[in-house]
């Protein structure tokens, strides 16, 4: 499985990582893919950037230890949290057939419940933005 964080997903604001010490929210589009399930997903929401003692203290488990060893590497720990507010999927199973060609829809309701949507009811290029523009 492959995870990817894309920046400033729907608007251009301050970068995500701008090091600072307490949260800051952005919007955000991560990309996960599961090529052995032939499964893949767009997701967009808003993020906080947790880099605080604190933070990093109640997020931390020994086996990020391998990746952060020495002291030095753990004090510039960061995570990211994500709320998903919209999610677009390529699930074999899920997807409408053809597979690939369409995805399915999910947006997060006021209720906090996912509905499914419909692309043709998304704003004129709300399904999928380029990121990278």
């Amino acid at each position: 499985m492959a995870a990817h964080l894309c920046e400033g997903a729907t608007s251009p604001r301050q970068p995500l990582t701008s090091g600072a010490a307490h949260p800051t929210t952005e919007t955000i589009g991560l990309i996960v893919q599961d090529d052995a399930r032939q499964a893949f997903a767009w997701l967009t929401g808003s993020a906080d950037l947790l880099g605080g003692f604190e933070d990093v203290r109640r997020y931390w488990r020994d086996a990020y230890a391998a990746y952060f060893p020495s002291p030095e590497d753990q004090a510039n720990v960061a995570f990211i949290e994500v709320r998903v507010e919209r999610m677009a999927l390529w699930i074999k199973g899920v997807t409408p057939e053809p597979f690939g060609i369409r995805p399915t829809y999910l947006e997060r309701g006021a209720d906090n419940i996912w509905q499914s949507r419909d692309p043709a009811r998304l704003p004129r290029g709300e399904a999928m933005r380029d990121t990278h523009s």
